[in-house]
């Protein structure tokens, strides 16, 4: 990948592509979308393949304090280039990759990506990027990530007359099949390999790596292909117009892959609950976009939706699993955590803090594959998320529900040290009949 990028970029412009009108109006519109979702001046921001320097210059002439890394020699010169012409000693440059940060842990406000999602060809390393960018953020901090649209080629290849070289044509009928885009050329206009986004995976990619997805915008939207783009961009009152436009339909579903770029905000939880205990047994940690397969083969099951409530759906399908797992993503703080053996999700933990004058209580769930059963998995990781939830929320209480039916259930409560304190009569209707409950509870020693 480095080598490509290295490659590309030595015959390629970054420093003046944004000086045409579609690259005026990406400029124009990132700058827009920064304003809007960066912290306050001063802060510091982390421009993670910064190229040029292009956002790093304006921003670091706002106040905010900007450290620029960059995989292609060339652009940390540049950017060494450009701070220097504008007199701003606070802003830095050097080589660095987006998946191997040299900054410490916490140590920056906002992280901006606005070109390694794209480069990064790999969902893996576009994973371990996604992961060091929130290393490095302090709670509450935010990454603002750039992708390029699946469709973007075949709209530029209409809009430029490009299908008549069939070299092009097989290199968007792959951008259209799987997002990864191949340039077997050594012409700089078919772009350098890379990974072409649907929005809703641009979205994923970010939630799975714990953060919470605050807004996804187009870019360009549909006016990067409008004829006499130059003439609307050199005219000011035009221009405001194509500006305020994009503002009310940026946000727009329907449009948004229409864009030739799209950016997505993501926050740091401010309360960590990107959660991860290693266990004998198994692990509990933050759900992800890749447990959509293992979630929904082990959460299919009668016999596990028999013992829970109706809310938890059967028959569990793939979509099924990708609603939980969004919603997972955007609860904040996050409460519900996957049961992975040998990195695959097979259960699901959660606790849900209660209010007013029980706000010191909270409920736990938990279910786990069928496969897994009678491993002492459940027991362990109750134990060991009930501790956890004590601390993280400050608890004095935790209590759980088992149908009176679910002895097996009940077992593990008590081994987990929860206690049986009532039975609840005709507590539940749950598979066509009313039925008992147990109420177990778990108390923090100390409790004040």
């Amino acid at each position: 990948m480095t080598h490509d990028l290295v490659a590309h970029y030595t015959e390629a412009s970054e420093s003046t592509r944004l000086t045409t009108a579609a690259g005026r109006l990406e400029f124009e519109r990132t700058v827009a979308i920064l304003k809007q979702q960066l912290p306050p001046a001063p802060a510091t921001v982390l421009d993670v393949g910064g190229a040029a320097g292009v956002y790093a210059v304006p921003l670091a002439q706002a106040g905010y304090t900007v450290h620029l890394i960059d995989p292609v020699p060339k652009h940390v010169q540049q950017a060494v280039d450009a701070f220097a012409a504008a007199r701003l000693p606070g802003a830095t440059s050097s080589l660095g990759d987006a998946r191997a940060l040299s900054q410490e842990n916490g140590s920056v406000d906002a992280v901006l990506m606005l070109g390694p999602l794209y480069h990064l060809t790999s969902q893996d390393d576009r994973r371990l990027a996604l992961d060091e960018a929130y290393r490095v953020l302090r709670p509450g901090g935010v990454v603002i990530a750039a992708a390029i649209s699946r469709f973007a080629s075949t709209i530029d290849g209409v809009s430029r007359n490009l299908f008549d070289d069939p070299i092009f044509k097989s290199i968007v009928e792959r951008d259209l099949k799987d997002g990864q885009h191949r340039n077997p050329t050594n012409n700089p206009e078919y772009f350098t390999d890379s990974f072409f986004h649907l929005p809703s995976e641009l979205k994923e990619e970010i939630s799975g790596a714990g953060f919470v997805v605050s807004d996804l915008s187009a870019v360009e939207g549909p006016f990067w292909m409008l004829p006499g783009l130059a003439d609307w961009m050199e005219q000011p009152k035009r221009q405001a117009l194509l500006m305020e436009l994009l503002n009310q339909t940026a946000s727009h579903e329907n449009l948004i892959g229409m864009s030739a770029h799209v950016i997505a905000t993501g926050r740091k939880p401010t309360l960590e609950t990107r959660l991860c205990l290693k266990l004998k047994s198994c692990e509990i940690r933050t759900w992800s976009a890749d447990d959509v397969e293992s979630l929904a083969a082990n959460a299919n099951d009668k016999d596990i939706a028999a013992n829970l409530r109706d809310t938890f759906p059967h028959p569990y399908s793939a979509a099924d699993a990708r609603r939980w797992i969004a919603l997972c993503s955007v609860t904040e703080p996050r409460t519900n955590f996957a049961i992975a053996v040998d990195g695959k999700a097979v259960g699901s933990i959660g606790v849900m803090p209660q209010t007013d004058v029980s706000r010191k209580t909270a409920e736990i769930g938990y279910w786990l594959g069928k496969n897994y059963w009678g491993k002492g998995i459940v027991s362990e990781a109750l134990e060991a998320f009930s501790n956890w939830c004590f601390a993280e929320f400050g608890l004095v209480r935790l209590f759980a529900n088992a149908y009176e039916t679910n002895t097996a259930s009940a077992r593990v409560l008590e081994k987990a040290g929860f206690q049986r304190e009532a039975l609840l009569r005709n507590a539940a209707f749950k598979n066509g009949k009313v039925q008992n409950e147990l109420l177990f509870g778990k108390i923090l020693d100390r409790a004040e």
